[in-house]
């Protein structure tokens, strides 16, 4: 899960920006404490939703990925394979061993 940091990250940061507000605006200690509070509990379940939406984007770019691969190695098989038919013994030029003998 490569995701699963972004819930704590997005928290953290709300939660900063709201400590400065709070700070900057001279709230007393008791509201700035239930402010901070309810943003890191918002944020958070935003955090969980928005990582959420990501991994199920990524796991959707994985497989379309995965199955754009075997597709073209699929095409690349049939390629080699209509190669390797055009080349079949019965294309290829006789030799009747003599080709030393000339030189």
């Amino acid at each position: 899960m490569k995701n699963k940091n972004i819930p704590a990250f997005i928290t953290l940061l709300a939660g900063t920006v709201a400590s400065i507000l709070c700070i900057v605006n001279s709230y007393s200690l008791l509201e700035m404490l239930k402010i901070v509070l309810i943003v890191l509990l918002i944020f958070y379940l935003a955090g969980l939703i928005v990582g959420r939406i990501l991994e199920k984007m990524n796991a959707e770019a994985e497989e379309a990925y995965i199955k754009a691969e075997r597709e073209r190695m699929k095409a690349e098989k049939r390629t080699e394979d209509n190669f390797d038919n055009d080349t079949d013994d019965e294309n290829l030029p006789q030799e009747d061993g003599n080709d030393l003998a000339k030189n």
